[in-house]
């Protein structure tokens, strides 16, 4: 072993350098592995408090597929009536425009919903966002929130979109719908995953269902 002073060579079990004199004060086996050991793993509160970004989210297109199939059928059945009923040019006038006037109104209603709804999951917050000219607000403590669940129509759960219905002690907002929300069940887990690891982190006991 060496003097850390004066890099001398002293006995192993040496408290003191027989060159310059001065302690060596050499950490013991144990203690160096213990000082390892503290360095290498984090904290165990370390950043427990700070709030992450989990899931940003608007109105899904996919919210509306009910109406899109409702107007795809139009405009194949449409024509199919027309050309039966041997329409003039002005009735067929009339029917393009029909058809142009359900494909506009459809995306009219899209963007208003895009623009409308605005969602943002936290670790600690479920905020909502809703307005056009004028903006609300909502924000839902996640530990205030009791329970999450889902609803689908037929076709909505083939392409995975659907409503999520959220029921909390939040007075302002006891039950909040969430519509058009793509990927529902992954959204619904991330929200109730949220719920439970605050409450964890709070120190609430969770009761088994």
């Amino acid at each position: 072993m060496k003097c850390p002073h004066c890099n001398e060579l002293v006995p192993a079990k040496a408290q003191f350098c027989s060159q310059c004199g001065r302690p060596l004060n050499l950490p013991s086996r144990r203690g160096r592995h213990q000082a390892a050991i503290s360095r290498s793993l984090p904290s165990a509160r370390e950043g427990s408090d700070e709030e992450r970004e989990l899931w940003r989210g608007t109105f899904s297109a996919k919210g509306m597929i009910n109406y899109w199939v409702v107007a795809c059928l139009a405009t194949v059945v449409l024509p199919l009536v027309g050309m039966q009923s041997q329409l003039d040019r002005v009735g067929w006038l009339v029917l393009v425009a029909l058809i142009g006037i359900l494909w506009a109104g459809l995306l009219l209603v899209l963007g208003f919903h895009k623009l409308d709804v605005r969602y943002e999951l936290t670790s600690q917050r479920l905020i909502h966002r809703s307005g056009i000219l004028t903006r609300h607000w909502h924000r839902i403590e996640v530990i205030d929130i009791d329970d999450v669940s889902c609803r689908q129509g037929i076709i909505e759960r083939i392409f995975g979109v659907g409503t999520i219905t959220i029921l909390s002690s939040d007075e302002s907002d006891p039950e909040l719908d969430l519509p058009g929300i793509d990927h529902v069940h992954h959204v619904a887990a991330l929200i109730d995953d949220a719920r439970r690891a605050e409450r964890v982190r709070r120190g609430i006991h969770i009761e088994t269902v």
